[in-house]
């Protein structure tokens, strides 16, 4: 036996454990090596690598149970919501349509509205309807668009339908046939606002510098 391994027995003899008597030994002995301490040396656990799991844990939606009976009445609430604001949406638009054609009716009453003059026949049309003609039995008047329509007392169930249109204060007047079209153009009068147009002169100077529209062309 070697004098580096008595030594190192003698070091286990005294109660080193062989892990400390081995660096001891070599520090006399550097050549020695102890194979039998390694396995002598006391169980040292090796380290335990702990790998921690890492996640994102996932949002739960938690969505509140309905029963097929109030889906059913959520549709019939939504579809009835819809048809409300709808009517209201339409009743909107009517209103300010009829409002238009409301304004734009009284416009031509107050157009039309007044006395007209030429040399044979005078016409006054009154804002409330009524109308006064030296010439006819004409009572009542009205306007729609670019009609006239007048009521004669005698018949006071019907109205005669008449086309109607006014140009640098000078109306024009003819009568639509019996297809409710057709205007009779050689039936076509004029009429000035001044009562200078009672006059056949005051009368030609005046209706001379208004624009006729095509569908009066009255005879010779």
């Amino acid at each position: 036996m070697s004098d580096a391994r008595q030594y190192y027995d003698s070091l286990i003899g005294q109660g080193y454990p062989p892990h400390e008597a081995l660096p001891y030994t070599q520090q006399y002995f550097p050549d020695f090596q102890n194979i039998e301490s390694v396995f002598d040396a006391p169980d040292v656990a090796p380290p335990t690598l702990i790998v921690e799991q890492q996640y994102v844990q996932q949002p739960v939606m938690v969505m509140p149970h309905t029963s097929p009976g109030s889906k059913t009445i959520l549709y019939v609430v939504g579809g009835i919501s819809i048809a409300v604001v709808g009517l209201v949406l339409l009743a909107g638009l009517l209103y300010v349509w009829a409002s238009d054609l409301a304004t734009q009716e009284n416009d031509d009453n107050q157009t039309i509205a007044g006395t007209w003059y030429n040399p044979v026949q005078t016409f006054t049309f009154s804002s409330d309807g009524d109308m006064e003609d030296n010439a006819t039995t004409f009572v009542e008047w009205r306007v729609e668009g670019n009609n006239l329509y007048l009521v004669d007392s005698t018949d006071p169930g019907y109205e005669y339908y008449f086309r109607y249109s006014i140009s640098n204060d000078v109306l024009f007047v003819a009568p639509i046939d019996h297809d409710y079209v057709s205007v009779i153009e050689e039936d076509c009068t004029a009429h000035t606002r001044g009562s200078a147009g009672k006059y056949d002169s005051g009368f030609e100077n005046i209706v001379v510098r208004a624009e006729w529209p095509d569908w009066c062309n009255p005879e010779e």
